[in-house]
């Protein structure tokens, strides 16, 4: 995985297929943010929660959402993993940790919009992170 090679910008011939297998299967069975149903804010949905739970739901899911941010352990830990990786396979591997992790980010966001709608709250809520 981290041994460089001349061939490393290829992806064929693959030499790890298992990981280019286990890369194939989870793609075909991850799940997109469109399908989480949140609903937009202007729902009536949430107004049967008293405002403490929205409030503690929102700063979670703003918490989740802002651990992305440039500079974040996430993102230096994705930098300097895929600088390192160069095995074709592991890097394609890594690239669909990271859109998933982005899917998960989205459905947060989603749900701070549901939850604060767009107001001076919500900015606050993913800024002081």
């Amino acid at each position: 995985l981290l041994t460089p090679s001349a061939k490393r910008f290829v992806l064929f011939p693959l030499v790890e297929p298992s990981l280019w297998e286990s890369y194939k299967v989870q793609s075909e069975h991850f799940w997109t943010a469109e399908q989480c149903g949140v609903p937009p804010h202007d729902s009536l949905t949430h107004d049967g929660l008293p405002k403490p739970v929205r409030m503690c739901l929102a700063r979670t899911a703003a918490l989740f959402a802002s651990t992305y941010r440039p500079g974040g352990v996430i993102q230096s830990a994705v930098l300097s993993i895929s600088s390192r990786l160069h095995l074709p396979e592991a890097r394609t591997a890594l690239g669909w940790h990271v859109m998933q992790y982005n899917v998960h980010v989205e459905v947060a966001c989603s749900i701070v919009d549901f939850l604060i709608g767009d107001s001076p709250l919500r900015g606050l809520l993913f800024d002081s992170v």
